[in-house]
């Protein structure tokens, strides 16, 4: 795990629930970050941006709580490929970071994919969270 400025995180969508944002920045005044890290990746090495799949409620808060952010990394290069269902080869990449997929789909592409079996897991658990 890795803590970054929550300022540096793109998150995958907006934060559409103020009510929850205000009782995690709340959480986070009192406690620091608690519970699971944001799933992010991070395309093309260190001066890349940092992309989460997941958290946006939880760095919206820690934005405004200002602590940093707990993430699970995945570090690609941009030439991982997985084949989808009709058997194309797919850039990881470009699948996982895609705008408007949900969570059960980065689920799917991570576990077609095979690149990292923490961040499929990690994944995995935001679903049954979130589901």
């Amino acid at each position: 795990m890795t803590t970054f400025n929550a300022r540096v995180i793109f998150p995958p969508h907006a934060a559409d629930d103020a009510a929850k944002v205000d009782a995690l920045a709340a959480a986070m005044d009192a406690n620091g970050w608690e519970g699971r890290p944001v799933l992010a990746v991070r395309i093309g090495g260190s001066t890349s941006e940092v992309q989460a799949l997941t958290g946006s409620h939880r760095i919206a808060a820690a934005r405004r709580a200002g602590v940093g952010v707990e993430v699970l990394l995945v570090e690609l290069d941009g030439s991982e490929t997985y084949a989808d269902r009709y058997g194309d080869a797919v850039s990881v990449a470009e699948a996982l970071t895609e705008r408007g997929i949900d969570d059960e789909q980065r689920l799917v592409i991570l576990q077609a994919s095979g690149i990292d079996d923490a961040a499929t897991a990690l994944m995995a658990a935001e679903v049954a969270a979130n589901g």
